[in-house]
């Protein structure tokens, strides 16, 4: 599924980035495996993805919620929701088991006409089916995209426990 941003979003996006990225440089941190160049592109990409898994998921989103979250990146009603965007590739990843601290994972990428939002995997299925694999960075645990389930599917659990509370 490709999420189209309205100019507002975008420009809402592109003003948080710029933020969240001299926070960071400011606290002292940096990104791993990112050049300087990329930086500040991995860090719109991110807000973009956020914005487009709540407009798809009908969640509420400020792209002005700045600062380190807590692996949540999204809630809807108490499911917790990682949001992970990326420009290329073909797997999700984590770092380690640990890092995955929310109740989903939500991958999306970088696409023509917005951000295609590849698909999802609870906490429990992406810890059974991930591998740990190195991509030259060190080991991380990769999900292959074949391993997702359909953003539709997501969305239906989430309306059902919404309206059955």
């Amino acid at each position: 599924m490709i999420v189209k941003l309205s100019r507002q979003e975008k420009a809402q996006c592109y003003q948080a980035s710029r933020m969240r990225w001299q926070m960071n440089r400011a606290s002292g941190l940096e990104r791993q495996r990112v050049s300087p160049e990329e930086s500040g592109d991995i860090d719109l990409l991110g807000i973009q993805a956020e914005c487009a898994v709540a407009k798809a998921l009908m969640l509420p989103f400020s792209p002005y919620h700045l600062g380190i979250d807590n692996g949540a990146d999204l809630f809807a009603g108490d499911v917790s929701i990682d949001v992970k965007a990326r420009f290329r590739g073909s797997n999700t990843l984590f770092r380690s088991a640990e890092k995955f601290q929310a109740d989903v994972v939500v991958s999306c990428e970088e696409a023509q006409g917005g951000i295609g939002i590849v698909g999802w995997a609870s906490r429990q299925r992406f810890l059974e089916r991930a591998k740990d694999t190195d991509l030259g960075h060190g080991k991380t645990l990769a999900l292959p995209d074949s391993e997702l389930s359909d953003i539709a599917s997501l969305w239906r659990e989430l309306t059902v426990r919404r309206v059955n509370v």
